[in-house]
């Protein structure tokens, strides 16, 4: 399967990936080159993920077809 396929199923799939309350607190919006795009609202949950980053990024990469992701983005917008 193609790596845009597997980047959008991470995305499909992101509460499975890291949990209802860390997909409820900063969804997963879009999959573009390589990178996931994660909504945050508030800038201390965004600070917070941004420390976790290296371990999301792990759990993403445990999933099938999970390394198409090489990069996880925090944003205010979707």
């Amino acid at each position: 399967m193609g790596k845009t396929y597997n980047g959008w199923r991470v995305v499909s799939q992101w509460e499975e990936i890291v949990g209802k309350d860390l997909a409820r607190m900063a969804p997963a919006v879009k999959f573009m080159e390589g990178t996931v795009f994660v909504k945050t609202s508030d800038p201390s949950n965004r600070n917070y993920l941004s420390m976790e980053a290296e371990l999301i990024l792990k759990k993403i990469h445990e999933f099938p077809g999970g390394d198409a992701v090489k990069e996880i983005r925090f944003t205010r917008f979707g």
